[in-house]
């Protein structure tokens, strides 16, 4: 069983020959993909300022205890580097060397985050398909990749219906 909120319909093709499955034994289900809750604030910054910007953001943001909120980037230095900025927990593919400790540290993260215990995680793409929380309320995300990343990005906000 495949299931996906974003894959386009053009996409499909790929996705069957990729699987080695028959387009006529798909099930397709198209919904909207809008949420009315989400607001967006797209900001065009010189990449020099972008790190200050995500500081100063990051900054304005005041959480109440049951939020999450994410910094999604495209690369584990940028992550790295909002992390070693703002003391908050790094969620990538590679943390640790070891595939066993990495495993660990990745969940003991996620765990910390989804507890309440930290609010805020940077993270690459590694931490979008898959995460479902009800409360999170902001996301900052750092040059997408595409429209489609940004997709799923932003469609980790607004879960509970309230205003993200």
């Amino acid at each position: 069983m495949f299931l996906s909120a974003t894959l386009p319909i053009s996409s499909v093709p790929a996705l069957c020959a990729s699987m080695m499955i028959q387009p006529s034994l798909l099930h397709i289900i198209r919904a909207p993909t809008s949420h009315s809750n989400i607001r967006y604030r797209v900001l065009k910054v010189p990449s020099q300022d972008i790190i200050k910007e995500i500081v100063t953001t990051w900054r304005s943001i005041t959480l109440a205890p049951e939020e999450r909120s994410i910094i999604y980037t495209t690369s584990i230095a940028c992550t790295r580097e909002i992390t070693a900025l703002l003391g908050i927990p790094a969620y990538t593919s590679r943390i640790l060397d070891n595939d066993q400790e990495n495993k660990a540290e990745k969940s003991r993260i996620f765990q910390r985050w989804r507890s309440g215990e930290v609010q805020w995680v940077a993270a690459t793409v590694c931490f979008t398909e898959g995460i479902d929380f009800q409360s999170i309320c902001y996301a900052i995300i750092v040059e997408p990749r595409d429209m489609l990343s940004f997709l799923q990005e932003s469609g980790r906000l607004g879960r509970d219906g309230r205003r993200a």
